[in-house]
């Protein structure tokens, strides 16, 4: 699908015939009745999503329009309508626009690891901060963030840790951009201190800064490591995680593990 949706060529194999490569005209749509019919990454650029509330009408009124739309009069006002309908705007080139409805798909279609990520460290939710939140930086270490990760006992599921590897995907899954390159810590010494970014937020801000530094690499990577060391050593922004329940999923002063009830919040 991915080839499909990308490809200018694409290879056809036809059974007991030949193999080879063909110009692509084919545009993929997918419908369903389900929102958790397809995966996609936050920043998944080639899928424009939209879920209508249309209800299905009677069969009655699909023979009818199937039957019209095979018919010399009903091809006919087709093709009339799309021979004078004013593309001139449209790029095909261009990616399609993000909407509300891709948004939800993407969140019901998360994993709790990546949807914790994407409310709590990135903070991208609807509601309103709470009064005392202070805040993440807007770049971390990547070791940083699954430290404070390991704190939230939810997400461990009775592990002993959050696999390297799915952090990593978590990460992709909420919008987070990682940087490729390592870097040395300037507060953390010896081989310890050498540590991955991560980038949660302001991202222009950042895109913006690597072309104003010539597209050097390494300066660009030394400012974000000087903005994670910031976070690394501000231990009132790292702080703890703390459980802001309500006080209805206080019973007996044990905790409620229920996903859809409690909210953990990074203060």
């Amino acid at each position: 699908v991915k080839t499909w949706a990308t490809e200018s060529k694409v290879a056809y194999n036809i059974k007991f015939g030949a193999k080879g490569k063909t110009h692509n005209y084919a545009i993929p749509f997918f419908f369903s009745n389900h929102l958790d019919s397809i995966k996609i990454d936050s920043n998944d650029a080639r899928a424009f999503v939209e879920i209508t509330t249309g209800k299905r009408k009677d069969q009655e009124y699909y023979d009818k329009l199937w039957g019209w739309m095979e018919s010399e009069q009903g091809c006919s006002a087709i093709m009339e309508h799309f021979l004078h309908r004013d593309v001139s705007h449209f790029n095909p080139m261009d990616i399609p626009h993000n909407t509300v409805s891709k948004s939800r798909i993407v969140e019901e279609n998360m994993s709790p690891l990546g949807l914790f990520i994407k409310q709590n460290l990135m903070y991208q939710t609807s509601e309103a901060p709470a009064p005392d939140y202070k805040g993440l930086p807007s770049v971390m270490y990547t070791k940083h963030i699954r430290n404070m990760l390991h704190k939230v006992d939810d997400l461990l599921e009775d592990r002993e840790e959050i696999d390297r590897k799915e952090l990593g995907y978590a990460l992709k899954e909420a919008g987070a951009r990682q940087v490729k390159n390592s870097v040395r810590s300037k507060v953390v010494r010896g081989s310890e201190g050498i540590m991955k970014l991560c980038i949660l937020r302001d991202f222009d801000k950042w895109d913006k800064l690597y072309r104003d530094v010539h597209r050097d690499d390494t300066a660009w990577r030394g400012a974000l490591r000087d903005e994670a060391d910031l976070a690394f050593g501000n231990v009132t922004i790292v702080g703890k995680i703390e459980y802001m329940k309500h006080k209805s999923e206080l019973q007996n002063q044990k905790k409620v593990k229920n996903r859809k009830t409690w909210k953990p919040k990074i203060v």
